[in-house]
C-alpha cells in the first residue's frame, strides 16, 4: 500500500527532473493572504489587525531569449486585502475589505526547481465592504452599519512583489509572496495627512493549463 501511494505521488508531481520546470506557458493559481496596513498613521488607535483573504487567477510565462530559467510571468489576478480596527476602551470594531483586480508583471529566475520573483503590480479597487460595530449606551446588542460605497478611496494601487517558491516538473509549483503597496488607502485632499497603506503575504498553488 505503501508503495501505491508512493508512486501516486511521483506521478502527480512528474518525477525529479531538474529542467523540465520551466516549460508551462500558461497555469491557474490560487491561495490565500494575509493583509494589513503599514506606514504613517498606523501607530495611533484603533488597533490594526490582520485579516485573512482569497486570491487566484490566471498567469502567463513569456521566456527570455533561449533560455527557459529566465522568464517574465503576467498574471490577471482577483485579490481580497483589508485589516481589522479595534479599540478595547470603547468597543469599537471594524473589519474592512477591498477587492482588487491585480496585473503582476515579475521576472521569474529558475534553478533546479526554486524560483524566485519580483516586479511591479497594478491593482484595480473593483469593490469594498465595510462593516462597522459600535456599541450604542443604553441599547442592548451592538450597532452595526455596512458600507459598500468605494468613493473616496484611490481606485487604482501600485505595488511591489516579491517571492519565493518550488516548482515541481509536472508544472505545479508553491510559492510565498510579499506584496506592498505605494499607494495610500485614502485620496489625497481628504482632510488627514495619514498615509497608511497595505501589505502582506500570500501563499499561493499553481497548476499549469498549457505547456
Amino acid at each position: 500500500m505503501n508503495r501505491i501511494i508512493c508512486a501516486a505521488v511521483l506521478s502527480v508531481l512528474g518525477g525529479s527532473h531538474p529542467t523540465a520546470a520551466q516549460v508551462v506557458r500558461m497555469g491557474t493559481k490560487g491561495g490565500v493572504s494575509l493583509t494589513t496596513l503599514v506606514g504613517p498613521g498606523t501607530g495611533v488607535p484603533p488597533s490594526i489587525s490582520p485579516l485573512v483573504g482569497a486570491i487566484g487567477g490566471l498567469y502567463r510565462t513569456f521566456a527570455l531569449g533561449a533560455s527557459s530559467r529566465w522568464v517574465v510571468q503576467a498574471e490577471l489576478l482577483y485579490s481580497q486585502q483589508g485589516y481589522r480596527l479595534s479599540n478595547s476602551s470603547t468597543g469599537y470594531k471594524a473589519t474592512l475589505r477591498s477587492n482588487y483586480v491585480c496585473l503582476p508583471v515579475l521576472l521569474t529566475g529558475h534553478y533546479h526547481g526554486f524560483f524566485g520573483e519580483v516586479g511591479p503590480q497594478l491593482g484595480y479597487l473593483a469593490g469594498v465592504r465595510e462593516e462597522y460595530f459600535v456599541p450604542v449606551p443604553g441599547v442592548v446588542g451592538t450597532g452595526k452599519r455596512v458600507n459598500t460605497d468605494p468613493k473616496g478611496l484611490p481606485r487604482w494601487d501600485g505595488a511591489a512583489v516579491a517571492g519565493l517558491g518550488y516548482q515541481w516538473p509536472s508544472g505545479w509549483s508553491l510559492e510565498l509572496r510579499y506584496t506592498g503597496s505605494f499607494t495610500g488607502i485614502y485620496e489625497r485632499g481628504r482632510g488627514t495627512n495619514a498615509r497608511p497603506r497595505h501589505a502582506g503575504v500570500q501563499a499561493l498553488v499553481s497548476v499549469p493549463l498549457l505547456r
